[in-house]
């Protein structure tokens, strides 16, 4: 008989597009907004939708709604097989075992992420014969975007952001394109 999971999807590592920023520990964390979790590091952004990358009730999903839980703190969530969401945190059990996870509490304001991708996809398409690409970036990104190894990209020009769509997903991401000094 297969194992009850309700949780975030294991190899989900949304972690992983979180900032490690002591200036700017809001971007330290994982973001939750009507129904999407968003995380960034100012290079990559993605935006997975709640409902279809987690085993998560929508009841529970509603309880995230303006919280941030820290990338290390989702990182060891991964770990557990049933999360239960409260005002304060997230409680994980595994094989009886249970753990306590606040949300973050720590100043600032997260950035608006929607305002963002909604810039990034209301940019007009541009061709562009090359584009360059921080191969690491795009790494997390490909760990962190549900539905990402088949992606559907748009290049809005140079110095804008370069969009990635699942094909088999609603998820969207978007990674800084590298410059050159030439």
């Amino acid at each position: 008989m297969a194992k009850l999971r309700v949780n975030f999807n294991k190899g989900l590592r949304m972690d992983l597009a979180c900032a490690k920023d002591e200036v700017r520990p809001i971007m330290n964390c994982v973001h939750f907004k009507d129904g999407h979790a968003y995380a960034s590091d100012g290079h990559i952004l993605v935006k997975n939708f709640l409902s279809e990358c987690t085993s998560i009730p929508e009841e529970q999903i509603e309880k995230l709604d303006g919280k941030n839980l820290h990338r290390e703190s989702y990182k060891e969530l991964l770990k557990y097989d049933v999360i239960e969401i409260s005002d304060e945190g997230i409680e994980a059990t595994k094989n009886g075992e249970k753990s306590f996870f606040y949300f973050s509490n720590v100043d600032g304001v997260y950035p608006n992420s929607e305002k963002v991708l909604q810039d990034a996809l209301n940019a007009s398409p541009v061709a562009m014969s090359q584009v360059g690409l921080n191969t690491d970036y795009l790494i997390k990104l490909n760990k962190a975007l549900h539905g990402s190894n088949v992606c559907k990209y748009q290049f809005k020009g140079e110095f804008r952001p370069i969009i990635l769509q699942g094909v088999e997903s609603a998820s969207i991401g978007i990674i800084m394109p590298y410059t050159f000094s030439e």
